[in-house]
């Protein structure tokens, strides 16, 4: 028999916080692919997008981080 579960499971959204040399001031990257199931994916989509940006900015710092949101209603126009 499988335990059906009757409320929504968190999700994990990323963001990373970068330093250039480019700007004076830290900026805010969002991910425009997740949110993820577990800790660990969005983790590692965080290292993704430090490398993306190192790729096109000189990084002076990164910071990856993983928030809880609500899973996403299907239908909802999200």
């Amino acid at each position: 028999m499988e335990l059906i579960l009757q409320y929504e499971v968190d999700m994990f959204k990323a963001i990373v916080v970068i330093g250039t040399l480019a700007a004076n001031s830290a900026g805010q990257l969002e991910d425009q692919q997740g949110p993820y199931a577990t800790a660990p994916e969005c983790y590692y989509r965080t290292a993704q997008m430090i490398k993306d940006a190192a790729m096109k900015v000189p990084i002076v710092y990164a910071v990856g981080v993983c928030i809880k949101v609500p899973k996403p209603v299907k239908g909802k126009g999200v």
